[in-house]
Parts: C-alpha cells; sequence; structure tokens
C-alpha cells in the first residue's frame, strides 16, 4: 500500500483520525483479547482506572458491543514497561 494509500485509510478528509479503522488494524495484530476484568487483574488495577487508560490511549482497546476488548499484546508490553519504571 502506497504511503498516500496508508494515510487516507487511517484519516478522514478532514485530517482527524479514523478510530475505527485504526482499532481494526490493531484487533488484527493480536488474536487474543482480553476483557476488561481481565487486565484489570493482570495490571493490579481498578477497571476505572483501565476505562481512562483505554480514553486517554495509554492501553489501546476495542469495543465489542458495550464491552471494552484489550489486544493481550498490548498489554503484556504495557506490563513490561511498567515493570522497567519501577
Amino acid at each position: 500500500m502506497e504511503k498516500s494509500d496508508y494515510t487516507k485509510a487511517l484519516f478522514s478528509e478532514n485530517g482527524a483520525a479514523a478510530p475505527s479503522i485504526a482499532k481494526l488494524e490493531l484487533v488484527t495484530m493480536s488474536a487474543t483479547l482480553l476483557s476488561l476484568t481481565e487486565v484489570s487483574k493482570l495490571l493490579d488495577k481498578p477497571e476505572v482506572t483501565i476505562k481512562r487508560y483505554a480514553r486517554e490511549n495509554l492501553l489501546p482497546s476495542v469495543k465489542e458491543g458495550s464491552d471494552l476488548k484489550f489486544p493481550e499484546d498490548a498489554v503484556k508490553r504495557y506490563l513490561e514497561i511498567e515493570k522497567k519504571l519501577n
């Protein structure tokens, strides 16, 4: 895919990110999606904090119906970075 095609796929006409496409690509990178509860337990943080991380794009997420799902590889990367910082 040419760079311009890729840019068009990720951004709308007004230059704003097209989150549904970006998140779709994210899902294809990881075969396993974790639930909010699973991520909360893995990171040892309250669910409200995990939701904030998702909202602030600190943790990538996708919506499945009314549920937030998180790619397992992204959660593992977050854990590795957090361990290095502490």
